[in-house]
């Protein structure tokens, strides 16, 4: 499977959607809680080194390209009703 396409705003829909609390898609990731926070906020760029590991750690919880597709359509059609993010 090669790397799947997101933005830093996806993935904290991305984690709650596994249940998933910073801590542990940190860990999946391979990176701190406190680096992905900063990621999710945007105070973080989302460097190719993370967005790797990030990757990494999609993989690992088995997120679908379908499923991040939906989630993209999803977060377009929240932005066209205007809920922001």
């Amino acid at each position: 499977m090669s790397g799947q396409k997101f933005d830093y705003t996806l993935i904290p829909h991305i984690r709650r959607s596994r249940n998933l609390n910073q801590e542990d898609f940190a860990d999946k990731c391979g990176i701190s809680r406190s680096t992905l926070a900063g990621i999710e906020s945007g105070s973080i760029p989302l460097t190719p080194l993370y967005y790797g590991k990030i990757n990494d750690g999609l993989r690992r919880i088995r997120y679908s390209q379908f499923e991040l597709d939906a989630l993209k359509k999803m977060q377009i059609y929240r932005k066209r009703l205007g809920y922001g993010k």
